[in-house]
Formats: structure tokens, sequence, C-alpha cells
């Protein structure tokens, strides 16, 4: 890490990073499985925070019908599949414990997720699609 300050954070190899996190997570889902555990760097706690995580993964979804919002009634998203999708983040350690906090969302296969909602306890904050831009595919490499 560069900022705040300069710093090194030792992660053991099991720990995924958010972007390794959803990969798994569309994995998984694309598998059938109905959950995922996982050691989970977050970045919070001055970019120290490692969670372990529990996701439960619901049956997919096809379609643009509802209430979704404008920004994901586009053709690239339209036949996509997406899974609702819940994940509680619990600081490392055994026994019962309640979660940190616990996001849930709705996860496209292709890793963007509308209807987000983050709820820590005592409160909660609700993120909504306001706009999607895909870029245009790289040009092959020769």
């Amino acid at each position: 890490m560069t900022k705040p300050k300069a710093d090194r954070v030792p992660l053991p190899r099991d720990v995924l990073f958010p972007s390794f996190h959803t990969r798994a997570l569309i994995e998984a889902a694309e598998a059938g499985k109905n959950t995922l555990s996982a050691r989970t760097y977050d970045g919070s706690d001055e970019g120290k925070a490692v969670y372990d995580t529990f996701a439960v993964i619901g049956q997919p979804i096809q379609g643009s019908a509802g209430s979704i919002e404008q920004a994901a009634r586009q053709p690239a998203l339209e036949k996509m599949k997406r899974w609702p999708v819940t994940i509680s983040y619990y600081k490392p350690g055994v026994g019962d414990q309640t979660p940190t906090y616990v996001m849930s969302m709705e996860l496209y296969e292709n890793g963007v997720s509308r209807n987000l909602t983050l709820d820590y306890g005592s409160m909660a904050l609700k993120g909504e699609l306001s706009r999607l831009d895909f870029s245009k595919p790289a040009a092959d490499c020769k």
C-alpha cells in the first residue's frame, strides 16, 4: 500500500481479492452450487481487513422484466443469467458470530451487479445501477 502510509500487508495464500471472489461466486453459481465460503480481502480497516465470508446463491434469474433500473435494460444484459446473492462478512475466527456486515445483490454472469444492499446492522445502504457503459472489445494482439 502507498496511502495513507506506505505499508505491507501479509495475506495468507487462500485469501481472495474482491474481483477473484466475484469470479468464484459466478463459477459456483454456474456449477449449480448454493453456497460459497471464502476468505476475502476487503481493503477496509486501513487496508488490512480480511473477512471470512459465507455466500448464499439463489436460483438463476433470466430476462429484465420487473422493476429493473433503466441502466440494466441493455441488450448486453437482457439475455444474461443473474443470481440473487447474499454474502455475510465475519471477522476471522471460530464460533457463533454475528456478521460485521451483509451484502446482497443480483450478480450477472459477466460480473455486473445491481440491486445492491449493504447492511451494517445499525444502518443499511441501498445501491441502484444508474449508469452502465460497456467498452468496445479490445483488438486482437498480434
